[in-house]
């Protein structure tokens, strides 16, 4: 949808108290809104956009969304319900086809109904962690989710509809129940759709690229937006990188343990620059990193740690890679110059 990754974007970039953010996801997730419905995106993209926007303003919008939702399954079961109607006219002598007509169209009516109102009653969670910290989640229908530090992920209570839809805003690796239902991980420029598998989603606000890493079985990758507009068939041991700001997309072969590394808190540090480096240092360590010389901050690292590295060795790993950069440790803060 045209303005999807739009709200997306804003939502997990602002400061949005979690009950909006929850109800504009469990929208953004409902399969009533059809690509053609996207004027109803459209109205919550407008006035959500503005930073000063506050919770009442934005309710107001949800509610026009709610209406629109209502609309259009509206629309759907009355529709079911004329389907039969010119049959039932021409087989009007048959009394045995006009029963099945209606039959069929209250049929259709009862199970459109019901779904609408399985939606309706769905609820939205949101997963968050802190620097410093990692988290193991649950998802209903059985696939487990482990989120890195400072990641947040929006899922439903139920999966109800056709696809099993989940929100992320950092890094997360999946490993995905097998079901009919496709499911689907969406970050704020492209989606991920596997059946059953297992795959490393990083998507941060503030870098450069987004990346998914496939570990087992097979995943799509459909990437959407100004520069880019295409998809992308990955398999395991797989890389795909996106970089928003240039449309660039790479696909490249990585080691096994690059998927997810970080989950047996080990630091990868694979051809990244400093300013990359010093991100995934502050998320694992929560400390806050000062770059104080910025020519250093485009120099390449390659370096590889032991799981449960300590700080002080990560430091002066980089102070040996990097020539003439020298650090200083004040509480949490390291300031590099």
């Amino acid at each position: 949808m045209k303005y999807r990754d739009a709200i997306i974007k804003y939502f997990f970039h602002h400061n949005v108290s979690s009950r909006t953010k929850k109800r504009v996801f469990r929208y953004l997730a409902d399969e009533r809104i059809l690509e053609e419905k996207d004027d109803t995106l459209q109205k919550i993209w407008d006035d959500t956009r503005h930073a000063k926007l506050d919770d009442d303003e934005l309710d107001i919008a949800l509610m026009q969304v709610e209406n629109n939702l209502s609309l259009v399954s509206g629309n759907a079961t009355k529709a079911a319900g004329i389907i039969m109607r010119p049959r039932w006219r021409i087989f009007a002598a048959s009394w045995l086809v006009a029963v099945m007509a209606m039959s069929f169209s209250a049929y259709w009516y009862i199970q459109i109904s019901k779904k609408a109102e399985q939606v309706d009653q769905v609820e939205f969670l949101e997963a968050m962690t802190d620097y410093g910290q990692k988290k193991n989640i649950v998802l209903p229908d059985g696939s487990k989710v482990w989120l890195n530090a400072g990641s947040t992920l929006i899922y439903p209570t139920a999966f109800v509809q056709k696809t099993r839809k989940v929100f992320l805003s950092g890094e997360g690796f999946f490993e995905v129940a097998k079901r009919s239902s496709p499911f689907v991980v969406t970050t704020r420029c492209l989606q991920t759709k596997v059946l059953g598998t297992s795959f490393n989603v990083k998507s941060y606000v503030g870098e450069d690229a987004v990346t998914v890493t496939l570990k087992t079985g097979k995943v799509v990758v459909a990437v959407h937006d100004r520069f880019h507009d295409g998809t992308h068939f990955l398999v395991p041991n797989e890389q795909l990188v996106y970089v928003p700001s240039t449309g660039k997309v790479v696909v490249q072969q990585v080691g096994d343990e690059m998927s997810d590394a970080w989950r047996k808190s080990k630091l990868q540090l694979t051809d990244v620059s400093l300013k990359e480096a010093l991100r995934q240092i502050e998320r694992m360590y929560n400390v806050k990193c000062h770059l104080l010389n910025g020519r250093y901050a485009q120099q390449r690292i390659r370096a590889h740690f032991n799981q449960n590295e300590k700080l002080e060795n990560v430091l002066y790993v980089i102070k040996r890679l990097i020539p003439g950069i020298a650090y200083r440790v004040e509480g949490n803060d390291i300031y590099f110059e």
